[in-house]
């Protein structure tokens, strides 16, 4: 690799680790997430990389998400 040059991640993964993440506040953020989240379900993600930490971030936005708007009581 020579000085200036980018490595591209494999799996086309690139363009979408340049997108920041941030906590899903609308509808729309919950749906862009789920797209995402679900492309890592056909193409999935090596173990301790950095598409991997993208799920697991994205998974848990998407969790923190749903108990937020639709919460499961608990049995009593």
């Amino acid at each position: 690799m020579t000085k200036g040059e980018t490595r591209t991640p494999p799996n086309g993964f690139g363009a979408r680790l340049m997108q920041p993440l941030s906590c899903l506040r609308t509808e729309a953020d919950y749906e862009a997430a789920l797209a995402e989240i679900e492309s890592f379900f056909e193409n999935e993600p090596k173990p301790h990389t950095a598409e991997a930490a993208r799920f697991d971030l994205l998974a848990t936005l998407i969790e923190d998400y749903e108990c937020r708007h639709w919460p499961i009581e608990h049995a009593t």
